[in-house]
C-alpha cells in the first residue's frame, strides 16, 4: 500500500510540475508580470512568484494552477496532457457478491 501511495504522490507531483512549466511558459510568451496576474487572479504577487519558481506547497499548487490557468485561458486538460476519447469507455458490470455477516466481521477485524 505504501508503494502505491508513493506512486500516486509522484504522479501528482509530475502533473503539478508539468502544469507549472506550461503556465510559466505561457506567462512569459504573453509578457505578463506577476503584478498583472495578481490583479486578474486575486492571488498575491509573492504567491505567483513562488509558484513560478517551483516553491509552492503541493496543496496550494493545485489552487495556483487552477487560478492561473483560468486567468491565462488554458484548458486544464491540456495542462494534464489529457485527451478525451471520442467515445467514453464503459465499465464492465460486475456481479453483486453476497457477503455474510461473519465475512464482513472478518474484514472489519482485519483492518483493526
Amino acid at each position: 500500500m505504501e508503494a502505491y501511495l508513493e506512486s500516486i504522490e509522484k504522479q501528482a507531483f509530475e502533473l503539478l510540475e508539468r502544469a507549472r512549466t506550461l503556465i510559466v511558459a505561457e506567462k512569459k510568451t504573453r509578457g505578463l508580470s506577476n503584478k498583472t496576474l495578481s490583479g486578474i487572479t486575486g492571488l498575491s504577487e509573492d504567491a505567483i512568484k513562488n509558484f513560478c519558481a517551483g516553491k509552492t506547497v503541493k496543496n496550494a499548487g493545485y489552487i495556483m494552477v487552477t487560478a492561473l490557468a483560468k486567468a491565462l485561458n488554458i484548458d486544464l486538460n491540456y495542462l494534464a496532457d489529457y485527451q478525451p476519447t471520442a467515445e467514453p469507455k464503459s465499465a464492465p458490470i460486475l456481479p453483486i457478491i453476497e457477503t455474510t455477516v461473519s465475512h464482513t466481521e472478518d474484514i472489519i477485524k482485519a483492518y483493526e
